[in-house]
């Protein structure tokens, strides 16, 4: 009898935990999605300012760059952040989403949005931060 009563308690507790800590995983994935976004960004801007577009050859009439993985041959970044929402072997093709400057002919990485469609725990859909 006090074994059933042990592993219904056991139960109750695992069925409170379970739930929470699912969550906590999902506001941490939450949190690293923010903090690659800013620091993809910084590194946009850093690239911008610093003119590695010209120094490159690029010469984009933004000056941001043609391709993510410049930002790490400039060394504005070691490497590239992978999206934790959408995760991919190759972070600059198919795990970000390029946002082009207001010039159709300028092809570089203006802004950088998650490919994610899902929803963080705001409501808000990850692809729109």
């Amino acid at each position: 009898m006090e074994l059933l009563v042990s592993v219904l308690i056991i139960s109750i507790l695992a069925a409170i935990v379970l739930p929470t800590t699912n969550l906590a995983l999902e506001r941490m994935k939450e949190m690293e999605l923010n903090h690659n976004l800013m620091e993809l960004r910084k590194g946009l801007d850093i690239y911008k300012d610093k003119g590695y577009s010209k120094k490159n050859g690029d010469n984009t009439p933004s000056g941001y760059p043609i391709n993510l993985s410049e930002l790490v041959t400039s060394h504005v970044l070691r490497s590239v952040p992978e999206d934790p929402m959408h995760p991919s072997s190759n972070s600059d093709v198919n795990t970000w989403w390029k946002k082009i400057p207001f010039s159709s002919t300028d092809l570089s990485w203006y802004d950088i949005r998650s490919k994610s469609t899902g929803v963080a725990l705001d409501g808000t859909k990850f692809n729109t931060w």
